[in-house]
């Protein structure tokens, strides 16, 4: 039985609510280093992310590079197909709702909004899960056996799902992803794990 990929990283640099153009520039130039590689010789299908402009604007800015449209040779890889945004993971009244209690929010600038929900509400962490999990697994069934899934999101929403898949806590709950970092996840027999961090260039 073969499986399902989904590289899953957290969008590029802002400027405002929509990426920084300089940041959109050395994607669509150099890709996401950590990730080129991964892509070659792969069959590949893109998620468009959420219902943010952000988060297409990054991987069309990766397609343009792995295509090799303007100043670079590309990689080697098909894509194959494409999968529509999902806003479950993530929208507006959901990050709303996450911000609302200004303690909360000093809290998660301290340590990290796992932390600060893990003491404030628990069952709020539970429900946001619960919801990027059924995402995931709309994703995967969009995708073949075989097939690489690109997406980009937001922290901390990608570091919550990591964690709904990580029962005996491998990856710390005092994470905080930076730009253009996050985890591959695994999608076989049904079962979703995380199988790769995805890490910042030295």
């Amino acid at each position: 039985m073969m499986s399902k990929n989904l590289i899953y990283v957290r969008h590029g640099k802002k400027d405002g609510e929509n990426i920084a153009k300089d940041a959109l520039a050395a994607i669509t130039k150099s890709g996401i280093p950590m990730v080129n590689d991964l892509c070659t010789g792969q069959k590949i299908r893109i998620h468009d992310g959420t219902e943010y402009d952000r988060t297409r604007q990054t991987v069309k800015a990766y397609e343009v590079f792995l295509v090799g449209i303007q100043e670079n040779d590309g990689v080697d890889c098909e894509i194959v197909g494409y999968i529509p945004a999902d806003p479950r993971l993530g929208n507006k009244a959901l990050f709303d709702e996450w911000t609302a209690n200004p303690d909360v929010t000093a809290d998660a600038t301290t340590r990290n909004w796992y932390r600060a929900f893990e003491d404030y509400n628990p069952m709020f962490i539970t429900r946001v899960q619960l919801g990027a999990l059924a995402a995931l697994r709309d994703i995967f069934a969009q995708a073949e056996d075989g097939d690489l899934i690109l997406s980009v999101g937001h922290t901390p929403m990608i570091e919550w799902s990591a964690f709904a898949c990580d029962p005996y806590e491998n990856i710390s709950r005092d994470l905080k992803l930076a730009e253009l970092t996050g985890f591959i996840f695994t999608e076989e027999l049904g079962e979703i794990t995380v199988t790769g961090f995805i890490e910042a260039e030295i």
